[in-house]
């Protein structure tokens, strides 16, 4: 699956005109939160303004003693190029080189009527959307095989290898060849070195823990039909607090 420019959201261009002022035109950037915004001349877009421009602009005008008459200035005297532009198609990457040279690009899509804008936060939170669920599955897994570790601190390694020997899984060769598939089953067969961590009994774990096994098939093998965002997403942090929050308490004797 390539990952394209349109897979990243992106928002209308909000525009003034080229005659308009320039306060006015930082006050709709401000209450908007745009950190820039389209220019058009008779409907027609001619370039862009933005924080960056306005900031260069009255640096010359402050040195050249010339801003005290800020307010009767257009914005045409802070106008930068319309670049960069990308078509929706492009393959995502391109939004990194780009993105660290500019805030924003702006997306030619045929399907809108109007140029669309993409800056580099909202790469960014799509990145995070995207790399999350990643990261809380690794820190799921990574409690999960401490409560191993600490519930077989003499050689977990042994018990594993003895505990699948005979079973139709694959046997590991350590805690750390296992996966989701092995520790539900390990945890609920030796519950009783493990039931000092929850209040729970060991078929809310293993269901808890398989659940999070199936989202990571799903999203490591890009399997989408079974895939729900939001209620996924609601069982991994809950999941995540659930398994982090175990490695942190000391078993009752």
């Amino acid at each position: 699956m390539v990952r394209t420019v349109a897979d990243v959201p992106s928002y209308e261009l909000a525009s003034v005109d080229s005659q308009d002022n320039l306060i006015s035109a930082i006050e709709i950037m401000f209450e908007n939160d745009y950190s820039q915004l389209g220019v058009e001349r008779d409907g027609e877009l001619i370039g862009m303004v933005s924080y960056r421009s306005i900031s260069r602009v009255l640096s010359i005008l402050r040195k050249l003693g010339a801003d005290k008459n800020l307010p009767g200035r257009t914005v045409q005297i802070a106008i930068e190029d319309v670049e960069p532009v990308v078509e929706p198609t492009a393959d995502l990457v391109v939004l990194f080189d780009l993105l660290a040279e500019d805030p924003y690009v702006l997306v030619d899509d045929p399907d809108q009527e109007s140029l669309q804008i993409l800056t580099n936060y909202d790469l960014l939170h799509y990145l995070r959307d995207s790399i999350e669920p990643f990261l809380l599955i690794e820190d799921i897994e990574i409690a999960i095989r401490t409560l191993l570790q600490e519930a077989f601190p003499d050689d977990i390694d042994t018990e594993l290898q003895n505990f699948y020997q005979d079973k139709d899984i694959r046997t590991p060769e350590g805690l750390m060849d296992c996966s989701f598939g092995h520790y539900p089953q390990f945890m609920c067969q030796n519950w009783p070195q493990f039931e000092s961590y929850f209040e729970e009994n060991g078929d809310f774990v293993r269901r808890l823990i398989n659940e999070v096994g199936d989202i990571r098939n799903q999203i490591f093998h890009f399997r989408t039909e079974r895939h729900n965002p939001d209620v996924d997403e609601a069982l991994l942090d809950f999941a995540h607090s659930y398994f982090t929050d175990r490695i942190s308490r000391t078993p009752s004797l």
